[in-house]
């Protein structure tokens, strides 16, 4: 959805993505789906990598088991192989929190309202540059469906209603 003046976005609805690198940019605002980057690319390809060369070591690993229990490798060989099993399996682990981290450093990029409403005034527009710790506001959003009341009804009648909307309220 569009950062502009009128427009109204729903609860928790992207309204704009900035860029992710500093200082931040205002970027693409019109779509919420967030896209891969070459960064998240790069991690999940290093993590595939390291998982066909676990499956390798792990093939390996059972072969030189075989052949020490026929007496034609020694046990030095299996040692080294279980070693690097252990190596790949603590690397995938390494590649994956890498790759989660990317997930939640792309999440920051992502402007959600907080609430139903409409956007009276915009204050950035795409291509702006944004700070975290600029002290402008990006938009202001006025709610345009809070909970109405009629004009007459007290709070004393609230209490003693019991959360119950009175068929007529008292003068």
């Amino acid at each position: 959805m569009a950062l502009k003046s009128r427009s109204r976005p729903p609860s928790s609805r992207c309204i704009s993505r900035t860029a992710p690198r500093w200082p931040k940019t205002i970027c693409c605002s019109r779509s919420t789906a967030v896209r891969s980057t070459p960064r998240s690319n790069r991690a999940e390809g290093t993590l595939a990598k390291d998982q066909a060369q676990l499956e390798g070591a792990q093939r390996d690993l059972r072969r030189f088991t075989d052949l020490v229990g026929k007496g034609a490798t020694t046990q030095v060989n299996v040692d080294n192989a279980k070693t690097q099993c252990d190596i790949l399996t603590a690397t995938i682990k390494a590649d994956q929190a890498a790759l989660d981290n990317l997930k939640v450093q792309k999440s920051y990029t992502l402007i959600r309202a907080p609430f139903a409403g409409r956007i009276s005034a915009a204050n950035v527009k795409v291509g702006n540059f944004v700070r975290p710790a600029d002290l402008t506001s990006l938009a202001v959003i006025n709610q345009m469906a809070p909970v109405m009341l009629p004009s007459r009804f007290h709070s004393a009648c609230w209490s003693i209603c019991g959360r119950r909307w009175p068929k007529e309220a008292p003068a």
